[in-house]
């Protein structure tokens, strides 16, 4: 049975706050070839994103995922005389639906440095020298073309969420009381003030296998890429990564992390895609899993006793402890797992807990409170270096218990540790270019 939604199209100019400005939007319309076209002008160069409306009714995003054209993009000003076109081939979005009343079209042109909320980073078309070509901008996940589980976010494409943490102060590490906590001297988890200055993107999932075919080829360590299912499926996060693939160990503290080498995998990132995509300072990554939660896990559980293994509870968010051939949830083979099975935090970020563990810039030690009111800002670790130096690991892997997969857990591993359950996941911030 088809659907008649829409035959009529009128046009609309639609503005919203924190944003460029728009002008002259005309919505028209092919009926032969069911194509919806939208024209506009823009002063200001911009992140422009489409919504449409029926007789006053949004229409799902995804019903619209197709759109083509001057849109989802960064966008020039328009010049005298010009303007600028989306286009929507309703057939192929909806296939089953004729239009007849009124559409509208919503165009918003976002500022470079308050860009929507997810970026989706094209590992094969970017490049240093126009790196807006390979970005395309959504307000959501329903939004992407194909939806978030389509093939290609698991391989030549990467999915980042913006986390909005600019001046935001939140309790960092875990209280006295928390079951499970770490008490040693080196991995306390105090609990202290934090403050990050700047929204940031994260990826919403671990690196996979398959996206991971972008990166060694890059750097002198294309050895260190193992394909962790045995089968060569791009969907599973890459483990068996050291720290040292990544970036110098010797290279510690604010300066040098503006500054990778480009010979290894964060660096060439950099100087491939112009973009300044890198593993997470462990601040960035606490307040990424923890999604505005202050529980131990961002589900809002809490352990009952500190040797609890694998509660329920845990695993429904989490690869953990046995996951095994013999006692895993899905029963497959020992190791890390196809990323988005488990349930993802509130700002969708999956695997946050399990799964592999994941590097972060930080050598691994006492936390560093910065004197500014008590507050620690944008910290990044300690300033110095010796070589019994290890960096910090988050998350907890496949074959941890729970307590060392809470959001405050801080794990360790020398920098060439190589182990199957250690991965990454990276971030870049919002101002891409």
């Amino acid at each position: 049975m088809k659907n008649i939604l829409l035959a009529v199209s009128v046009f609309s100019t639609m503005m919203f706050s924190a944003v460029q400005s728009v002008g002259n939007v005309n919505v028209s319309r092919d009926v032969a070839n069911r194509l919806i076209t939208v024209s506009y002008t823009l002063d200001e160069p911009g992140i422009v994103t489409v919504a449409f409306s029926h007789n006053g009714t949004a229409i799902p995003e995804e019903r619209f995922a197709g759109v083509t054209g001057d849109v989802n993009k960064y966008v020039a000003a328009t010049g005298q005389g010009e303007t600028r076109k989306i286009r929507w081939q309703t057939d192929l979005d909806w296939p089953d639906t004729f239009f007849e009343g009124t559409i509208s079209a919503e165009v918003t042109a976002w500022t470079t440095n308050n860009p929507p909320d997810y970026v989706v980073i094209d590992l094969v078309t970017m490049t240093n020298s126009a790196p807006y070509e390979g970005a395309r901008y959504y307000t959501s996940t329903n939004a992407l073309p194909g939806g978030l589980f389509d093939d290609r976010y698991f391989s030549e494409k990467l999915v980042m969420r913006k986390i909005p943490a600019a001046g935001v102060v939140w309790r960092m590490g875990s209280p006295d009381d928390e079951k499970g906590r770490i008490t040693t001297v080196e991995g306390l988890e105090t609990r202290h003030r934090v403050k990050l200055t700047k929204d940031y993107y994260i990826a919403v999932f671990e690196t996979t296998y398959g996206q991971s075919a972008y990166f060694f080829p890059e750097t002198s360590y294309s050895g260190g890429r193992v394909d962790p299912s045995g089968t060569g499926n791009p969907r599973y996060a890459l483990g068996k990564v050291a720290y040292y693939y990544l970036r110098t160990p010797e290279k510690v503290g604010r300066t040098n992390y503006e500054n990778p080498d480009s010979w290894l995998i964060i660096g060439a990132l950099w100087r491939r895609f112009g973009v300044k995509l890198d593993i997470p300072t462990e601040a960035q990554w606490e307040f990424a899993c923890r999604a505005g939660t202050g529980t131990p896990f961002y589900n809002g559980y809490s352990l009952p006793t500190a040797t609890t293994y694998a509660p329920a509870s845990v695993r429904e968010i989490g690869w953990i402890y046995n996951n095994n051939s013999t006692n895993a949830d899905d029963g497959a083979p020992y190791g890390p797992r196809p990323v988005g099975l488990k349930k993802p935090n509130a700002w969708g970020l999956y695997d946050m807990i399990g799964n592999v563990a994941e590097f972060c810039y930080d050598p691994y030690g006492a936390y560093i409170v910065e004197e500014n009111d008590g507050i620690s800002v944008d910290p990044v670790g300690g300033d110095t270096y010796d070589s019994t130096n290890k960096r910090v690991l988050r998350g907890g892997y496949y074959n941890q218990s729970a307590n060392q997969t809470r959001s405050a857990t801080r794990n360790k591993e020398g920098n060439a540790g190589a182990y199957t359950g250690y991965g990454f996941r990276l971030v870049c911030p919002v101002t891409l270019y």
